[in-house]
C-alpha cells in the first residue's frame, strides 16, 4: 500500500467513524471479525470508537497494515449488511472503503483469510505495586523499563490527540502523531548510556464506563493499583514511552525505573490536567485556549463541531490549516465571537447546547443560501476567516426569534459582499491576521444593524 492511499483510506474511514461510532451492531460485527481471526476484538473496537486513533497504524509496519486491512474489511462488510437491512436509510457510500481500492492484489490475497497463528491474549490486568494515592483517582509511583515496555508491546496505551501538544496535520487535514525522531533517538541513547533522568510519564485511564481500576490498600494511601480494563491514554511522555521500548529492545537488562502517574479521569478533566502541565512545558497559547474546557465558549464550539453539517467541517484549529485549505475559520475566532455576543447567555450552563444548536442552524442556513460560494468557489469575502464573526453576531441577534430565517436573509441581502465594496478594505476584513477588537466591533455592528 502506498502512503497516499493509506492517508486517503484513513480519511474515508474517519468520516464513517464519526457517523457510526455509537452503533452497537457495527461495533459487534467488527469485534467478531477480529476474534474469528484469533486476534483481540478490542483492536477493532478501539479503532471504531475512536479511542485508538487511526494515525497510530503506521503504513510502514506490517502488523499495523494487517490491522488496518481487517478493520477496513470488517467495517465495509458491516455497512454493506446495514444497507441491505435498511436500504437508503443512511447517506453514505461504503464502497469508499472497499479494500480493493487501496490495498495491492498481493496484500488482499495474503490477508483476506488471515488468521493469527496463536490466539492473541489480552495483557490486562496491569498491576503497579506500591503506588501512592495523592488525590481521588490519581496515583503516583514507579514502573520499570520492562513494565512500561509491556504496556507498549501490549498495544494498550494510546496517543490521544485531544490531550497532546500541537498535533501534526497531514495533507488531508487529519491529525498525525507529532513524533520527533531525533528526540526519540536522544532519549534512547541516554537510557542505554545510563544518563537519562527518570522524569514522570502520565497515563490516564479514560473514565467512560468501560474502565475498571482496583486500588488494594490497607490505609487508603499506599497499595497496589490494578488496571483491569479501560482505555489508557498517554498525555505526557509519549517520546519517552517510545524511546523506552527501543532501548529495552537494544538492551533487555537496562534496569531503569521511571516515575509514573496514573489518573482515572474523563477526557475533559484530562485536558484540564494537560493545560495545567503547560505551566511547566508551554504549549502554543492558542492551542491552550482551544483546549480549555472551563471556557463556555470553547464548549459551544466543541458542540458545534459535533453537529452534522457543512459548518462543522469548516472549523479548524490554526491558520496553518486554513492556509492549506483544510478549513475556513478557526475555533479560537469563533470562541471569541461567541464570548462577545452571548456573554449573558453563557452564564447559564443549560444554554450552552441551545446556543450551539442555534449557531449551527444559522450558519448552515447561510451556507445553504450561498452553497456554491462557500463550498465550490470559496468566495473571498463570504468565506474569509474573520467574516464568520459576523455570522456569529447575526445568530446572536436572532437568538430566541422563531422567525430567524427571514431576519437572517434580510440582513444578508442588505450587505454588499462583492469584492469591489471598499468597506472590506476600510475595516480590514481581508487582513490575514486574526480580527482586532476594532474590526470585531465593526463586524458585529454591520451584521446586527
Amino acid at each position: 500500500m502506498i502512503k497516499e492511499k493509506n492517508l486517503l483510506l484513513k480519511s474515508e474511514l474517519q468520516t464513517l467513524i464519526n457517523i457510526f461510532s455509537t452503533d452497537g451492531k457495527i461495533k459487534k460485527e467488527i469485534e467478531s471479525e477480529f476474534i474469528k481471526r484469533n486476534m483481540l476484538g478490542s483492536k477493532g473496537t478501539q479503532l471504531f470508537t475512536g479511542n485508538k486513533d487511526l494515525a497510530m497504524l503506521k503504513p510502514d509496519i506490517i502488523v499495523d497494515l494487517i490491522d488496518l486491512f481487517i478493520f477496513t474489511f470488517a467495517f465495509y462488510n458491516a455497512l454493506k449488511k446495514l444497507d441491505l437491512e435498511f436500504p437508503n436509510k443512511y447517506d453514505y457510500n461504503y464502497e469508499k472503503i472497499n479494500v480493493e481500492n487501496y490495498f495491492t492484489k498481493v496484500e488482499i490475497e495474503e490477508w483476506i483469510d488471515y488468521k493469527a497463528e496463536t490466539v492473541e491474549i489480552s495483557r490486562y490486568p496491569y498491576t503497579l505495586p506500591n503506588m501512592l494515592q495523592v488525590a481521588p483517582n490519581h496515583w503516583v509511583g514507579i514502573i520499570s523499563d520492562i513494565g512500561l515496555n509491556n504496556m507498549y508491546i501490549g498495544n494498550d496505551v494510546f496517543y490521544n490527540f485531544m490531550n497532546q501538544r500541537d498535533p501534526k496535520i497531514n495533507v488531508l487535514g487529519m491529525k498525525e502523531i507529532n513524533l520527533d525522531k531525533i528526540k526519540v533517538g536522544e532519549i534512547e541513547k541516554n537510557l542505554v548510556d545510563g544518563t537519562q533522568f527518570p522524569d514522570e510519564i502520565k497515563i490516564n485511564v479514560l473514565k467512560d464506563g468501560e474502565d475498571e481500576i482496583v486500588f488494594n490498600s490497607k490505609n487508603g494511601i499506599y497499595g497496589d493499583l490494578i488496571i483491569k480494563s479501560g482505555t489508557m491514554n498517554i498525555f505526557d511522555g509519549y517520546h519517552r514511552f517510545v524511546s523506552n521500548s527501543l532501548a529495552v529492545k537494544k538492551n533487555p537488562n537496562l534496569n531503569f525505573m521511571w516515575k509514573i502517574a496514573i489518573t482515572n479521569m474523563s477526557e475533559t478533566k484530562a485536558r484540564s490536567f494537560m493545560v495545567q502541565i503547560n505551566k511547566q512545558k508551554p504549549i502554543k497559547q492558542e492551542h491552550i485556549e482551544n483546549m480549555n474546557p472551563n471556557k463556555a465558549e470553547n464548549v459551544v464550539v466543541d458542540f458545534i463541531k459535533d453537529i452534522y453539517g457543512d459548518f462543522a467541517d469548516m472549523i479548524t484549529e490554526s491558520n496553518e490549516q486554513i492556509d492549506r485549505k483544510i478549513g475556513l475559520t478557526k475555533k479560537s475566532i469563533l470562541a471569541t465571537a461567541i464570548k462577545e455576543n452571548y456573554e449573558k447567555e453563557l452564564e447559564e450552563k443549560p444554554n450552552i447546547k441551545i446556543i450551539a444548536n442555534h449557531i449551527s442552524e444559522v450558519v448552515n442556513y447561510i451556507i445553504g443560501l450561498n452553497y456554491d460560494l462557500f463550498v465550490k468557489t470559496k468566495h473571498p469575502i463570504m468565506t474569509c476567516k474573520n467574516i464568520f464573526m459576523g455570522y456569529i453576531a447575526l445568530s446572536a441577534k436572532t437568538f430566541n426569534n422563531d422567525d430567524w430565517k427571514e431576519e437572517v436573509k434580510q440582513t444578508l441581502n442588505s450587505i454588499d459582499f462583492s469584492e469591489s465594496n471598499s468597506l472590506w478594505n476600510e475595516i480590514g476584513v481581508l487582513n490575514p491576521k486574526d480580527a482586532t477588537k476594532p474590526l470585531r466591533e465593526k463586524l458585529y455592528k454591520l451584521f446586527k444593524s
